[in-house]
């Protein structure tokens, strides 16, 4: 799921593809999708907003961005540029009052196992997607995109280790054999 801000035309400020299992089909999806639309804080709320109305639920979020979620003060000033009536009519409801924490709860008090795991690029959105994080039941960390190795390993590692405690319903009896086999990626939880 790729999320913007409110300068993006209503069918660009989120991309998203369906759950799957096929590597090719998510890789592409990924490769697929562009920053654009920068303006400050964004527009979180419409990805978790998304979650909500989705039939199957993930128990595992991934959130990576360069910016913080906006206030709700921002969001509404940030909409004006386009109207009311536009983000009203625009994708069958997709765009509401409600801000990225009440998003946020709503998804967490429906989806109480899920794990929420927040990657800051920019001290900018850190200690938004801490709070993002502490509410979510997950951690958030610094990703530095920069030093791709390094990144790609800490993704590894933090998906590899959440996978592996929830096949195992919280025991981390896994998660140790997979540190102990694979010592030179980070660890996670």
């Amino acid at each position: 799921m790729a999320y913007r801000q409110y300068n993006a035309p209503a069918d660009a400020i989120l991309e998203y593809c369906s759950f799957t299992s096929n590597e090719n089909e998510l890789t592409n999806f990924i490769h697929s999708v562009d920053a654009d639309y920068g303006w400050g804080a964004e527009a979180v709320e419409v990805a978790f907003k998304q979650l909500n109305r989705q039939k199957k639920k993930p128990n595992i979020v991934i959130l990576m961005a360069d910016a913080p979620a906006h206030s709700k003060q921002e969001m509404k000033r940030k909409r004006q540029r386009r109207g009311d009536q536009y983000w009203n009519d625009a994708r069958d409801g997709l765009f509401t009052d409600l801000d990225w924490k009440e998003e946020l709860d709503i998804f967490m008090k429906e989806n109480v196992d899920t794990n929420i795991f927040c990657f800051y690029l920019t001290d900018f959105a850190k200690d938004n997607f801490n709070e993002i994080a502490k509410i979510g039941n997950g951690k958030s960390i610094y990703l530095d995109v920069n030093d791709q190795d390094k990144s790609i390993a800490l993704l590894q590692g933090a998906l590899s280790e959440t996978i592996l405690m929830k096949m195992n319903n919280g025991n981390m009896e896994m998660v140790k054999k997979f540190r102990q086999e694979h010592k030179n990626i980070p660890t996670f939880l």
